[in-house]
């Protein structure tokens, strides 16, 4: 009898124990941010090639932003870190989610290298920026 019940105490943790870790597991693929969504303009600076300015224009928040987009087609959970340091993003479609940072221009971005974490299989994902608000 404590046989079985040594068998069955140790078969339910060792499942907790692959509960716990699994999920943990699906977390390692990352996506780092290189510049796509950014162009030079006339004077040399970097700035989003698609620029929303103003909530009467459509633009998602009041000010200087930044809407980023991974891609990762299986993935049901996503977070980003960068300068701001990590959020979660928030999932917009199948493997799309977004965040809206504050303004950072592309040399503050390179510096604190931005990438995605999300789970699901590891793939081709890509992180972007949609469009932007520069503030100048």
């Amino acid at each position: 009898m404590k046989t079985k019940l040594t068998s069955a105490l140790i078969m339910a943790l060792t499942l907790a124990l692959l509960v716990a870790i699994v999920p943990a597991m699906a977390s390692f693929n990352n996506v780092s941010f290189s510049g796509q969504g950014f162009a030079i303009n006339e004077s040399g600076d970097n700035h989003p090639q698609i620029e929303i300015c103003g909530l009467p224009n459509g633009a998602d928040v009041t000010g200087p932003y930044l809407f980023w987009v991974l891609s990762a087609p299986s993935a049901r959970n996503a977070e980003i870190s960068g300068p701001w340091g990590s959020a979660v993003m928030t999932r917009s479609g199948s493997g799309t989610f977004t965040y809206i940072s504050s303004w950072y221009d592309s040399q503050d971005l390179s510096a604190s290298r931005v990438r995605a974490i999300y789970d699901g299989r590891p793939e081709a994902a890509t992180l972007v920026v949609s469009h932007g608000c520069d503030p100048s």
